[in-house]
């Protein structure tokens, strides 16, 4: 993410240019999950927060969780001593209708439609690059990739460490 999609979203026009774009709106869908699935989840989840909170502190700018369950305000109270308070102020927990709220949130063409915007998009598509970004990058490159210099690069594998060989005593 701070390799390749916030530096590709910098380089590209946007509203608060020259600001670099540092954070992230996630979308969390809850629509089909169940209480066993979510508490299974549990420890995975907490080793995310906590992965998240001391290797990218600052890249998020709000989560919006949407299609909840009736059940998820009760797990979300249980779960929030996880998250420290200015974590805790970026949840935004919405309902069935989350379109309104989203849109203040994430402008209505880069939205997807099932939370009522204007993007033609589901999960299992690839990232949805606007017209800027198809002309700069082509499509969405496949596996690891930086984004250095207005260009795509592959990450520059370890080198292989050697070992000294110590000769044998014959």
């Amino acid at each position: 993410m701070t390799r390749f999609a916030l530096r590709l979203c910098t380089h590209l026009p946007h509203r608060t240019a020259p600001t670099p774009v540092t954070s992230v709106t996630t979308i969390i869908d809850l629509e089909q999950v169940t209480l066993p699935a979510l508490w299974s989840l549990r420890s995975h989840l907490q080793e995310a927060s906590a992965l998240a909170t001391a290797n990218y502190p600052e890249t998020l700018s709000t989560i919006a969780v949407v299609n909840s369950p009736s059940f998820f305000p009760t797990v979300w109270n249980w779960i929030k001593p996880w998250f420290d308070e200015g974590t805790r102020r970026k949840v935004h927990v919405l309902g069935k209708d989350p379109g309104p709220t989203l849109r203040t949130l994430i402008d209505p063409k880069d939205l997807p439609k099932p939370y009522g915007g204007e993007l033609e998009w589901t999960f299992e598509d690839e990232p949805a690059l606007d017209e800027e970004a198809k002309a700069l990058i082509g499509e969405m490159p496949k596996g690891p990739a930086l984004f250095e210099d207005g260009e795509v690069r592959r990450p520059t594998p370890p080198s292989l460490e050697t070992t000294d060989v110590v000769p044998s005593k014959s």
